[in-house]
């Protein structure tokens, strides 16, 4: 497999999971906020914390969500934030595609 073909192979993944307008509000959430919790993200977009949860999955099996763990075994925080460089990365081969 060449490095083009593998390209285009995690672009058409992350644009896949891009194409929901509530993960992409929740990337402008995190890139305005990083290090944010679920439940703030839950606050942010009024939804049940299942389906926030659910989408924050998607959004880190693309990589393009950073998660951390924080706090003792009893009472740990996940936080999350934006990848922007892998973002960019897929901006560029897009836009590579349009030249």
């Amino acid at each position: 497999m060449t490095t083009t073909t593998t390209n285009f192979s995690h672009l058409a993944q992350s644009l896949a999971t891009l194409g929901n307008e509530t993960r992409l509000s929740m990337l402008g959430y995190l890139k305005a906020n990083p290090g944010a919790s679920v439940e703030d993200l839950v606050a942010f977009l009024e939804l049940p914390q299942s389906v926030v949860s659910r989408h924050l999955m998607a959004l880190r099996r693309a990589g393009v969500v950073a998660f951390d763990e924080r706090g003792s075994s009893a009472f740990k925080t996940h936080r999350y934030s934006l990848k922007s460089e892998i973002i960019q990365d897929d901006a560029e081969a897009l836009a590579a595609l349009a030249s």
